[in-house]
């Protein structure tokens, strides 16, 4: 199946929604699926076969439970949930590092806008409450990553200073401060030609 593909039926069952999505999707027993999908007008079918999955997923899956939970439970699935995300966010900057990703990926402040309208428009047959949900998860999300890459050691960013104060204890005096400056200046056009970059990139996958 390709991007864009829409789904009409599960195992020969009629599916119009995402929420009868998800009901086919819990009734399946863990054999072979065949997907009914249109494509440009065009009719198909897919037949899958499933295999466990293991890594992190970015968005709205189908076949989710919700369960209660005390207050204690849910301090305690609130710093999970931070960890998850920030765990990620230092994956996915590894990788951007090893160029298992590309920089094509990267998406700024109209990539994150289009993100979250995304994810409110999917969320809408659910209710206002899966709106919330989603909305909150795009905040940590968000959270995560800027608390990451504030603390990368780049010049200009928290993470920029604090590798200055750790050369000063190790020196036992105080770098130039005309010096350091110079180099979070430097740090910080940087970092405004990779905004330059992102935003370009994310005009250009709206136009697309």
């Amino acid at each position: 199946m390709k991007n864009g593909d829409v789904i009409t039926e599960v195992n020969g069952q009629k599916v119009a929604t995402g929420k009868e999505l998800q009901a086919s999707m819990r009734e399946l027993d863990g054999s072979a699926v065949t997907f009914g999908y249109t494509r440009n007008g065009t009719q198909g079918t897919v037949t899958v076969e499933p295999v466990p999955h293991e890594g992190y997923t970015l968005g709205l899956d189908y076949g989710y439970d919700y369960e209660k939970t005390s207050a204690a439970g849910v301090v305690k699935y609130g710093f999970i949930e931070v960890k998850h995300w920030i765990v990620l966010t230092v994956q996915s900057v590894g990788y951007l590092i090893s160029g298992k990703v590309s920089t094509k990926d990267l998406a700024g402040p109209v990539g994150i806008v289009d993100m979250v309208g995304g994810q409110i428009e999917q969320s809408k047959e659910y209710g206002i409450s899966m709106v919330l949900k989603s909305i909150m998860y795009m905040t940590i999300l968000l959270s995560a990553n800027l608390g990451v890459m504030n603390l990368l050691p780049i010049p200009a960013l928290d993470g920029g200073r604090l590798v200055f104060l750790l050369i000063e204890a190790v020196r036992g005096k105080p770098i130039d401060q005309e010096k350091e400056g110079i180099v979070h200046l430097i740090g910080f056009g940087a970092l405004m030609l990779l905004m330059v970059f992102v935003m370009f990139n994310d005009i250009s996958r709206l136009v697309k």
